[in-house]
């Protein structure tokens, strides 16, 4: 491709790094501008100097791992405005219609954000396999912490959020102090194996796959033009409806962020199929639209869930009360 095309394809992609990189840290608010410049000299220098696929590699890897911190982090700004709205003023069917117009508004925004991955990497010694996407795993695990650093900002953890550095001293000593109890233990135990999967089964040589799933995989290959990651439509993307119902319904502070780490899981794996230049870009495009559009199924099933639980609570709430 053009070597001007592909400088402008890396200046888009600066801007977007110093855009994540100024809502990791928004004391670096004032000088966006300097490291957007920083950024771009930097690559820039590299790509017309040396012709290496080094900057490339680098702007391709921030992409993957800015893109999905970018949507979660409006997507928080999003629950912000929303946080104070009771439940009464948004009822089940609002609620759905809300979840759904921000799966796509979110999943279309992650498309454009993994356009500059290919844009990037759209280079014969990536389609060759001469070179390639370095940084898999860090796709998977970076925009997890970073979206907690997010968070950490703008929900109150142990009663306020954490503003400044005294603040993050103070989180980190109270978070050291927590009293580990039998549950809590077991919850962790949960979360291991849960990473184990999510982070095992990522690559080419994961975790083995069981028999069940295989079927799911061939039933979508057959139904659909692209079969979607089933952590994207059956993990991610219901986990906006549930991090809303949880916004709404006053549910634990630690429950709604375990779910915006399952939104971030569900957009960041959207992105990072942009990374594999071996599957045609058209593959991979429509791949992503066919999670968005089994996401909404299912949320469906979320939804159904989360009243029956309602309804479920309610009752032995009304019997508890009566005894």
């Amino acid at each position: 491709p053009n070597s001007i095309a592909r400088a402008i394809a890396m200046a888009g992609a600066a801007s977007l790094c110093a855009l994540a990189f100024v809502l990791i840290f928004p004391a670096a608010f004032k000088f966006g501008y300097v490291i957007e410049i920083a950024v771009l000299l930097l690559t820039q220098g590299l790509f017309w100097l040396t012709h290496s696929v080094l900057p490339l590699q680098m702007l391709a890897l921030g992409c993957a791992v800015c893109t999905p911190v970018v949507v979660v982090s409006l997507f928080l700004e999003y629950c912000i405005k929303q946080k104070n709205k009771a439940f009464s003023e948004i009822g089940w069917g609002r609620l759905f219609v809300e979840s759904v117009a921000i799966l796509w508004i979110a999943g279309i925004l992650s498309l454009i954000g993994a356009l500059f991955i290919s844009g990037l990497l759209g280079d014969i010694r990536f389609l060759l396999e001469m070179q390639i996407f370095r940084g898999v795993k860090v796709t998977f695990l970076l925009p997890i912490i970073l979206v907690s650093i997010i968070y950490i900002q703008k929900f109150p953890f142990f009663g306020h959020v954490v503003a400044s550095d005294r603040d993050f001293v103070q989180f980190v000593k109270k978070f050291c102090s927590v009293q580990i109890k039998l549950g809590l233990l077991a919850g962790l135990g949960i979360l291991a194996i849960v990473g184990y999967v999510f982070i095992g089964r990522s690559g080419n040589n994961g975790a083995p796959i069981p028999a069940f799933e295989i079927a799911l995989r061939r039933f979508l290959e057959d139904t659909m033009y692209a079969r979607p990651r089933e952590k994207e439509f059956l993990f991610g993307h219901p986990a906006i409806l549930l991090s809303l119902a949880a916004l709404y319904r006053k549910w634990p502070q630690i429950l709604h962020y375990l779910l915006i780490l399952a939104v971030t899981i569900g957009q960041g794996s959207m992105v990072e199929t942009f990374a594999h230049m071996r599957s045609p870009f058209i593959l991979s495009f429509i791949r992503g639209l066919d999670g968005l559009a089994a996401g909404t199924l299912s949320m469906v099933a979320a939804l159904l869930g989360v009243m029956i639980l309602a309804r479920i609570t309610k009752f032995f709430g009304e019997r508890y009360g009566k005894l």
